[in-house]
């Protein structure tokens, strides 16, 4: 382990694997969308990246440390290999350790991502937003609370003034989260290793695409579909919604709460524009391919910024329980017939 490291990019996807949808001999270019841009050509050493990204103060020693930097390496040194077979064979014969590094790769490339970090602070301050006016519908319970916090007002209309500013929060308050990268990355992890487990136990299966259109990736690449069946509170998550990578511009791996009939699975034009809508859904900044689309680029353009952050807060049924969703996604269109 290095202490007080150098100044260096982080990639949060991996090089090993983006090297897939790498367009030359060298395997280093790809081309680049943004949003209302034009495509570029870059290396995949500069996409994905951030500078000390995962650069942390050891508790002990009080310096710098990028043992985190290293944990990853260590992951995808596992991962990676088992990508390139796939790749090269088409297949998903994989032994239980060569699936376990592979769910632990998508694991940890679900919460490592830079649009993740910001999904999760956008969270923790929606879930506080939404507790402080579901407290201000209550005068009586929103006086208390003050009180237990050792604010109290002049009179009856300070504090109704102070409800309604509450109920109207977006109004009159902005919420920031500044610090705290080592508490979001250390929920995060945790996060990851939970996810491991649940996606080594669905079933998995390989879309291949024998048309023209290729699947794309990005820098925030693994998404979700909803499937038919299960319940909309449900069917949207990484326990009941079908997880989706795409290794290549002709392979994608879908990882299903129920199992299809084939576990290899050739699918048709329209399915690969669906799971690359997804992916564009969940994109941060930049979509990346081997080829150069306009088809690409005016779907992409039409996908709104800021999708893979965003934070929509529901109530079921009226009930006091808040959950947290994301904007609609995609249905998955692969049948299980």
């Amino acid at each position: 382990m290095k202490e007080n490291p150098k100044t260096e990019k982080h990639h949060y996807v991996s090089r090993c694997y983006l090297k897939n949808f790498t367009f030359d001999k060298k395997r280093s270019l790809v081309y680049a969308y943004q949003r209302k841009k034009s495509v570029i050509t870059t290396n995949i050493k500069n996409i994905a990246a951030k500078k000390n990204l995962y650069t942390f103060l050891d508790k002990t020693t009080g310096k710098k440390t990028n043992i985190v930097e290293e944990m990853f390496g260590v992951l995808e040194a596992a991962a990676c290999p088992v990508i390139r077979k796939i790749v090269k064979t088409q297949e998903l014969n994989l032994d239980e350790k060569e699936k376990g590094a592979l769910a632990q790769f998508i694991a940890f490339l679900a919460t490592r991502t830079i649009s993740f970090d910001a999904w999760q602070k956008n969270m923790s301050i929606g879930m506080q937003k939404q507790l402080m006016v579901e407290t201000a519908r209550n005068k009586d319970h929103l006086k208390a609370s003050f009180k237990r916090a050792g604010i109290e007002f002049k009179n009856e209309k300070e504090l109704e003034d102070m409800r309604q500013s509450i109920l109207d929060f977006d109004k009159h308050f902005k919420v920031e989260f500044k610090g705290g990268e080592g508490y979001f990355f250390k929920v995060a992890a945790e996060l990851a290793m939970e996810l491991t487990q649940i996606l080594f136990n669905k079933h998995w299966h390989l879309l291949i695409s024998n048309t023209s259109r290729v699947f794309i990736t990005s820098d925030n690449p693994v998404a979700i579909q909803k499937v038919k069946g299960v319940p909309f509170q449900f069917n949207s998550g990484f326990m009941y919604g079908t997880v989706l990578l795409t290794l290549s511009p002709s392979l994608c791996l879908a990882i299903r709460y129920r199992p299809l009939i084939e576990k290899i699975i050739q699918i048709n034009r329209a399915q690969v524009d669906s799971i690359n809508k997804s992916i564009m859904l969940k994109s941060g900044n930049f979509i990346y391919s081997n080829i150069s689309s306009g088809d690409i680029k005016n779907i992409y353009n039409s996908i709104p910024k800021g999708q893979d952050r965003e934070v929509i807060i529901k109530k079921i049924n009226n009930t006091p329980y808040i959950i947290s969703t994301g904007p609609e996604l995609e249905s998955e269109t692969i049948s299980e017939c």
